[in-house]
Protein backbone atom coordinates (compact mmCIF):
# COMPACT_ATOMS: atom_id res chain seq x y z
CA UNK A 1 0.00 0.00 0.00
CA UNK A 2 1.02 3.85 -0.87
CA UNK A 3 2.66 4.96 2.19
CA UNK A 4 1.73 8.70 1.71
CA UNK A 5 -1.89 6.89 1.53
CA UNK A 6 -1.15 5.79 4.65
CA UNK A 7 0.54 8.77 6.08
CA UNK A 8 -3.04 10.98 4.85
CA UNK A 9 -5.24 8.25 6.60
CA UNK A 10 -3.01 8.07 10.40
CA UNK A 11 -3.27 11.83 10.32
CA UNK A 12 -7.19 11.87 9.29
CA UNK A 13 -7.72 9.48 11.79
CA UNK A 14 -5.79 11.33 14.41
CA UNK A 15 -7.32 14.73 13.75
CA UNK A 16 -10.97 13.22 14.30
CA UNK A 17 -10.28 11.33 17.60
CA UNK A 18 -8.27 14.48 18.85
CA UNK A 19 -10.69 16.98 17.94
CA UNK A 20 -13.75 14.64 19.62
CA UNK A 21 -11.56 13.98 22.75
CA UNK A 22 -10.21 17.56 23.32
CA UNK A 23 -13.85 19.14 22.81
CA UNK A 24 -15.14 16.71 25.49
CA UNK A 25 -12.41 18.31 27.47
CA UNK A 26 -12.13 21.99 26.66
CA UNK A 27 -15.58 24.15 26.20
CA UNK A 28 -14.29 26.08 23.35
CA UNK A 29 -15.48 26.45 20.25
CA UNK A 30 -15.19 23.28 18.29
CA UNK A 31 -13.68 25.09 15.26
CA UNK A 32 -11.00 26.56 17.09
CA UNK A 33 -10.03 23.27 18.57
CA UNK A 34 -10.05 21.11 15.42
CA UNK A 35 -8.24 24.55 14.10
CA UNK A 36 -5.07 23.95 16.76
CA UNK A 37 -5.64 19.61 16.73
CA UNK A 38 -5.15 20.02 12.36
CA UNK A 39 -2.51 22.29 12.95
CA UNK A 40 -0.34 20.59 15.63
CA UNK A 41 -0.93 17.17 14.08
CA UNK A 42 -0.14 18.26 10.54
CA UNK A 43 3.30 19.19 12.13
CA UNK A 44 3.66 16.14 14.52
CA UNK A 45 1.77 12.92 13.36
CA UNK A 46 3.58 12.54 9.39
CA UNK A 47 7.39 12.70 11.14
CA UNK A 48 5.71 10.80 14.38
CA UNK A 49 5.11 7.83 11.31
CA UNK A 50 7.87 8.11 9.43
CA UNK A 51 10.25 7.83 12.18
CA UNK A 52 8.60 4.59 13.35
CA UNK A 53 8.08 3.35 10.84
CA UNK A 54 11.03 3.85 8.77
CA UNK A 55 13.82 4.32 11.51
CA UNK A 56 12.05 2.01 13.91
CA UNK A 57 11.86 4.33 16.51
CA UNK A 58 9.90 3.28 19.70
CA UNK A 59 6.51 4.49 19.76
CA UNK A 60 6.66 5.27 23.29
CA UNK A 61 9.51 7.99 22.86
CA UNK A 62 8.09 9.34 19.89
CA UNK A 63 4.49 10.29 21.71
CA UNK A 64 6.03 11.37 24.69
CA UNK A 65 8.29 14.05 22.51
CA UNK A 66 4.75 14.84 20.79
CA UNK A 67 2.97 14.82 24.30
CA UNK A 68 5.70 17.91 24.87
CA UNK A 69 5.83 19.58 21.56
CA UNK A 70 1.74 20.18 21.65
CA UNK A 71 1.58 21.12 25.43
CA UNK A 72 3.19 24.81 24.42
CA UNK A 73 0.15 25.68 21.44
CA UNK A 74 -2.41 23.22 23.87
CA UNK A 75 -2.00 26.18 26.39
CA UNK A 76 -1.79 29.54 24.26
CA UNK A 77 -4.13 28.58 21.79
CA UNK A 78 -6.70 27.62 24.25
CA UNK A 79 -5.55 29.56 27.17
CA UNK A 80 -5.18 26.52 29.52
CA UNK A 81 -2.87 26.63 32.41
CA UNK A 82 -0.22 24.45 32.05
CA UNK A 83 -1.24 21.25 34.04
CA UNK A 84 -4.55 21.20 32.01
CA UNK A 85 -2.40 21.52 28.59
CA UNK A 86 -0.26 18.75 30.20
CA UNK A 87 -3.19 16.35 31.13
CA UNK A 88 -5.04 16.92 28.07
CA UNK A 89 -2.01 16.14 25.96
CA UNK A 90 -1.20 13.37 27.21
CA UNK A 91 -4.49 12.24 26.70
CA UNK A 92 -5.62 13.27 23.69
CA UNK A 93 -2.22 11.50 22.49
CA UNK A 94 -3.20 8.55 24.27
CA UNK A 95 -6.74 8.46 23.45
CA UNK A 96 -6.15 8.44 19.25
CA UNK A 97 -3.08 6.16 19.61
CA UNK A 98 -5.25 3.82 21.33
CA UNK A 99 -8.07 4.47 18.92
CA UNK A 100 -5.81 3.85 15.91
CA UNK A 101 -4.31 1.14 17.22
CA UNK A 102 -7.16 -1.14 17.72
CA UNK A 103 -8.71 0.45 14.09
CA UNK A 104 -5.31 -1.05 12.39
CA UNK A 105 -5.44 -4.45 14.67
CA UNK A 106 -8.66 -4.85 13.13
CA UNK A 107 -8.21 -3.55 9.56
CA UNK A 108 -5.22 -5.40 8.75
CA UNK A 109 -5.34 -7.91 10.98
CA UNK A 110 -8.73 -9.94 11.44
Amino acid sequence: MDLIFLFVRALFLTVVFECIILSLLVRRSFLKICAIVFLLNLLTNPVLNYLHLIHDVPVFILEFVVVFIELFPLKAGLNLSWKDAFLFSILINAGSYSAGYFIMAFLYFP
